[in-house]
């Protein structure tokens, strides 16, 4: 069945109406934090046979914020505080080990 959004997907589920949910680990994670009681997040979670899963950062073009967040974005995975945020979220298996500028 596909639905429309993941919370369609997630009233169907806790309706037992549908057995699972495959969408973004994200959205499942969140589901999964806010009704432990309802939901549980699977481990390891899938691995996309083709592209990646990079976490990304959207700014305009040559924005002023791009170094100081780009900066900012490296020192919260030096200082651990970006892995500890997506342990507590159950996403720690998806953590970026170096922060990128792509253009």
């Amino acid at each position: 069945m596909v639905l429309a959004d993941v919370q369609g997907a997630l009233t169907q589920l806790a309706s037992k109406r549908i057995d699972g949910v495959f969408s973004d680990t994200s959205q499942l994670a969140w589901a999964a934090k806010q009704q432990p009681q309802a939901f549980e997040l699977l481990s390891p979670q899938y691995q996309k046979k083709e592209g990646d899963d990079i976490v990304a950062l959207g700014l305009p073009n040559d924005s002023p914020l791009t170094p100081a967040l780009h900066a900012a974005m490296q020192d919260l995975i030096d200082s651990g505080a970006y892995q500890a945020a997506l342990d507590r979220w159950g996403l720690g298996a998806g953590a970026i080990p170096t922060s990128e500028l792509l253009k």
